[in-house]
């Protein structure tokens, strides 16, 4: 059994499949994805994280609500910025206000300038959350998209530590 490349890399349950053509003269079947054995054909969505928008406000404005007021907040304060995020799947707009103290989150369309805008899925989000999609390889795999300054997009790291130290137990909660 020849070992796959992503298995050598400490991806074991991540690699491409080939299916075998079916018939001579057929054009051969799209490449395949197997996740933890499970094959996934090309273009088929995963499951969802959220059932719908609305749960997915309700654990974002209670995660908000919990590091409002916290010290990973500092540097969108200092700088004040207005960070909008286009959220994909389900679709979502989210304004974190760092122009004053407490920070304010608001879902839905807005009047302010955005200092920067990050787009991204759902599922990227909560991956981001957790910690298991570190953001220099989000950004670098195109799975979160930022408009602005990109020295004011390194500063997205600061409330990413503020929201991974409550999002997880919300996750748990709220999620499963």
């Amino acid at each position: 059994m020849t070992q796959h490349a992503s298995s050598r890399r400490g991806y074991p349950h991540l690699y491409y499949h080939r299916s075998p053509m079916v018939n001579v003269g057929a054009a051969p079947a799209r490449t395949r994805w197997s996740i933890g054995g499970v094959r996934v054909p090309y273009g088929e969505r995963m499951g969802r994280i959220y059932r719908d928008a609305e749960q997915f406000e309700d654990v974002y404005r209670e995660m908000f609500d919990a590091i409002a007021d916290d010290d990973g907040m500092d540097a969108l304060v200092d700088q004040q910025m207005v960070i909008r995020f286009v959220i994909r799947s389900p679709d979502i707009e989210m304004w974190v206000d760092g122009r004053s103290r407490p920070v304010t989150t608001t879902f839905g369309s807005n009047d302010l300038d955005a200092t920067l805008t990050a787009s991204l899925s759902a599922d990227a989000m909560h991956e981001l959350l957790l910690g298991t999609l570190p953001l220099g390889r989000a950004l670098m795999f195109r799975k979160l998209k930022v408009s602005g300054s990109k020295s004011k997009a390194m500063r997205l790291e600061d409330l990413l530590h503020a929201c991974q130290r409550v999002y997880p137990g919300l996750a748990d909660e709220r999620l499963s």
